[in-house]
């Protein structure tokens, strides 16, 4: 393909004698393997390999670099690397806080930046030698930026997980990736995606206070007191470039496994404290609901009726008595509130008590399903520049969600409290018998003797079990007698009211005008929050596979956003990626907040059409 700003394709000769990365009045960018010129006004290098049919093999470089930094970026104005000097960052750098680089000018070897033993050297790779550093959590952990902000509540990773990662090698091969990676080579792993690690916790909490000037009620009214944390947790997460000028191919790959909004919230305590309470007196409530003359005493009457009518031999009466007792495990209770409340969904993970919070996966609620790798389908395979945005339809869903926490917590206590329904029959009949011939329990599910819970009773998902005793030998078919009316209508049916009656207890004792006013709180809370970081444009900006000059690319991309604004100044050549891009209020500026996670970058390169030069 013609570079339009040659005017023809040039021969290698021609390439050989020109400045392969000399700076154009316009911004060319890679088609196929070849190079056109939008009308798009900036400054960046034009490689010669990629406008030249020269082969890979006469190429000698003069210049190669790569690099990686798991997290960079700016803080409060103050940069977090010296590995990458954008030049739209003005602040101090934090040298503690920094990536590893490597450049090579051929024939002398690969110069890593750290040096060993601050990076180490890998021999045992392709295209040797590889260099990487892990990331430094104790440097993180140590500083305190600006306003008191401590990078170590910024990110916490766990220690020996994440490496950086970078090779500049004679023949052209760069790579700079980090995060979820293989270290013999570099690429990513996405087998890590599949696990729970979280490699990143954003305390958000701390960033937006402070770029708030220490105000969180500038979200909204009742913020600040509504929030006692919030973070974005994210899991296996990556990011790599790589160039092989042998293809004329630029690569960059990310992953981002999941990420999820965590929130602690004195609204939990709210809902749960009276929950407790009331949970703590329930099997008193219970105690008098069941006792003598209550509802359920005349069902029993009713069942052991339908136990009496039975007719045996024509001559022998029976007598059923039915013995009831509910019991409540107030200690398994209150412990199973911990636990995760919406089971049924990935949206939602709630639980509540001491040190407990809600959870939201935005990639679920942005609408993705999780693959069999780990990931998913919202976070990942995503064009460059993708903005996570959540619309109100999704936020309004979730809402309603929360909004069922009531209905969740009274399923929780019906499967834990467990109904004991004991049955003993008498048989009588003037010089033939006067004796108990049988006893009958109501167990949970078709077959077994697990106890029965009220939830097994409203489900019809129980069954009783007939024991003969010694003395039934002298009533022949009573088993079928007495198994023909438990497994008959009216008997199930009269089980099944015991347990529509606890329920209704259940229902009126937990969901209270006062925890439904919790619930109600709990709602508003998240729909405001959610609302605030996520729909109202500027305070907090979320950007997956973030790249500058995207379509410089093996196969480029359709459907790329605008690169980040901060990127647009790098230096000509250089080509960056990070899975995610994060940024508070950039709508001020793009120095208040602006973290970039798993970055990776190549170039620049410079090279002419000569034979390579191996060091």
């Amino acid at each position: 393909m013609t570079d339009p700003s040659l005017g023809s394709e040039p021969s290698a000769e021609a390439a050989t004698n020109r400045d392969p990365f000399r700076k154009p009045s316009r911004r060319a960018v890679v088609v196929g393997a070849a190079w056109a010129v939008p009308s798009v006004m900036a400054v960046k290098a034009v490689p010669a390999w990629a406008a030249s049919p020269t082969p890979c093999t006469a190429w000698t470089y003069q210049n190669l670099r790569a690099a990686s930094q798991f997290l960079s970026g700016t803080l409060l104005g103050t940069r977090l690397s010296q590995v990458f000097s954008d030049p739209s960052w003005t602040g101090a750098s934090l040298a503690q806080v920094r990536g590893i680089q490597v450049t090579t000018v051929p024939p002398n070897s690969p110069v890593p930046d750290p040096a060993p033993p601050a990076s180490e050297r890998l021999d045992g790779v392709a295209n040797a030698p590889a260099y990487r550093t892990k990331l430094d959590l104790a440097a993180l952990q140590a500083l305190e930026v600006i306003a008191g902000v401590q990078l170590g509540s910024l990110i916490k990773a766990p220690v020996g997980v994440i490496n950086q990662w970078a090779q500049a090698v004679y023949n052209g091969t760069v790579n700079g990736s980090t995060g979820a990676i293989d270290n013999s080579s570099g690429i990513i792993d996405t087998s890590a995606a599949a696990g729970s690690t979280t490699y990143a916790s954003i305390n958000l909490k701390n960033l937006l206070n402070n770029a708030l000037s220490g105000g969180l009620n500038g979200l909204g009214t009742g913020m600040a007191t509504n929030i006692t944390d919030l973070s974005l947790d994210l899991g296996a997460i990556a990011g790599r470039a790589w160039q092989d000028t042998c293809t004329n191919c630029i690569k960059r790959d990310y992953l981002l496994a999941w990420a999820k909004l965590v929130v602690d919230s004195p609204l939990l305590a709210a809902l749960y404290n009276p929950l407790v309470t009331i949970i703590n007196g329930l099997q008193s409530t219970i105690n008098g609901l069941i006792g003598p003359g209550s509802t359920v005493d005349g069902l029993l009457n009713q069942i052991e009726n339908a136990i009496n009518a039975i007719n045996v031999l024509g001559l022998v009466k029976l007598t059923a008595t039915a013995n009831i007792t509910v019991s409540l495990d107030t200690s398994a209770a209150t412990a199973a509130l911990g636990n995760d409340l919406f089971p049924s969904t990935k949206l939602l993970d709630l639980g509540l008590g001491p040190n407990e919070t809600l959870t939201v996966d935005l990639g679920v609620l942005l609408g993705g399903a999780y693959q069999p790798d780990g990931t998913n389908s919202a976070l990942n395979g995503l064009a460059p520049n993708t903005s996570l945005l959540v619309n109100t339809s999704a936020v309004t869903n979730l809402v309603n969600q929360i909004g069922g926490i009531g209905q969740d917590i009274v399923a929780v206590l019906e499967d834990l409290i467990k109904v004991n329904l004991s049955i003993s029959v008498h048989a009588f009949a003037l010089g033939i018998i006067d004796a108990d011939v049988a006893t009958i329990q109501l167990y949970s599910g078709a077959s077994g003797t697990n106890p029965v819970s009220i939830a097994d009773l409203l489900n019809n998902n129980f069954h009783f079990e007939v024991t003969l005793l010694p003395a039934a030998g002298a009533l022949g078919g009573l088993l079928s007698a007495l198994t023909t009316v438990l497994t008959g209508t009216l008997v199930t049916g009269l089980v099944g009211q015991i347990g529509a009656a606890l329920h209704t207890l259940v229902v009126n004792a937990v969901l209270t005008s006062t925890v439904n006013s919790a619930i109600t709180a709990l709602g508003a809370f998240v729909n405001q929050l959610l609302t605030a970081l996520f729909i109202t444009p500027g305070v907090l900006s979320l950007t997956a596979n973030a790249q500058n000059d995207p379509q410089v690319a093996c196969t480029p991309p359709t459907g790329a956003g605008a690169e980040p604004s901060d990127w647009a100044t790098l230096e000509a050549g250089e080509y960056d990626v990070a899975a995610l891009r994060l940024a508070v209020l950039q709508s001020v500026s793009t120095n208040v907040v602006t973290l970039y996670l798993a970055r990776g970058a190549v170039g620049p390169i410079v090279a002419t059409a000569a034979a390579p030069v191996a060091p």
